[in-house]
C-alpha cells in the first residue's frame, strides 16, 4: 500500500513539474526598449563632473553599456549591468558623444548624447 501511495505522489510531483516547465516556456519575449534616455545635449563647464543615466527593459532584461565616440567601450564586458547603467564622468576636459547601448537576444538599441564642455571664462579686467 505504501508503495502505491509513494508512486502516486511521485507522479503528482512530475505532473506539477511539467506544468511549471510549460509555464516557464511560455515567457513573453520583448525586445529592448528605453524607459529613461539621456538628454540629447548636456552643457557643462570644464572640470565638471556629470552622471549619464540610461535605463532599458525587455524580456529577458537587456545588458546596458556606454560607449564614447564610435568605439571606446566605457563599461567593461565582465561587469555589464542589466537594465540600468549610470556613467560617471569626472573632471571633463573636452566635448564628446556618448552612446548608451541596450542588448538582448531579441535585439539592440542605442541612443547618443553630446556632452559639450565649455571653457571657463576669464574675469574681465577693467583698465
Amino acid at each position: 500500500m505504501f508503495f502505491f501511495v509513494f508512486v502516486e505522489a511521485i507522479a503528482f510531483i512530475f505532473f506539477l513539474a511539467h506544468k511549471v516547465m510549460r509555464f516557464c516556456v511560455a515567457e513573453r519575449r520583448v525586445p529592448p526598449q528605453f524607459s529613461i534616455k539621456p538628454d540629447p545635449v548636456y552643457e557643462v563647464m570644464m572640470g565638471s563632473d556629470l552622471n549619464l543615466t540610461c535605463v532599458a527593459y525587455g524580456s529577458p532584461m537587456p545588458f546596458v553599456k556606454w560607449r564614447k565616440g564610435l568605439s571606446v567601450d566605457m563599461t567593461p564586458d565582465e561587469h555589464l549591468p542589466t537594465g540600468r547603467n549610470v556613467l560617471q564622468l569626472h573632471n571633463l576636459q573636452q566635448s564628446a558623444n556618448y552612446t548608451c547601448v541596450a542588448v538582448s537576444v531579441f535585439g539592440q538599441i542605442d541612443v547618443t548624447t553630446m556632452v559639450k564642455v565649455q571653457c571657463k571664462s576669464l574675469p574681465q579686467i577693467d583698465g
